[in-house]
């Protein structure tokens, strides 16, 4: 269950929630939220397996598992 909308969410990042919307509109294309209408709302949702894939590759292949990276991020230095 969870997630919230995109004026909840703008709310608590003190942002408009047409500004919340788009943003949260493409992290959905990205596969990073899942989006579930309820009724006139869209309900956000995030989807922590893709979101900790993300991360993973950006500190695995993009910084080059830079010892400073991984220790900056308390990541066991084990990828």
């Amino acid at each position: 269950s969870g997630g919230a909308s995109a004026g909840e969410i703008g709310e608590a990042v003190d942002a408009s929630s047409s500004r919340a919307s788009f943003h949260l509109s493409t992290l959905s294309k990205a596969g990073l939220v899942t989006a579930e209408r309820k009724s006139r709302n869209i309900i956000y949702r995030v989807d922590f397996d893709a979101v900790g894939g993300m991360v993973g590759y950006l500190i695995k292949d993009c910084c080059n598992n830079h010892h400073d990276v991984v220790a900056c991020c308390q990541i066991p230095n084990k990828c």
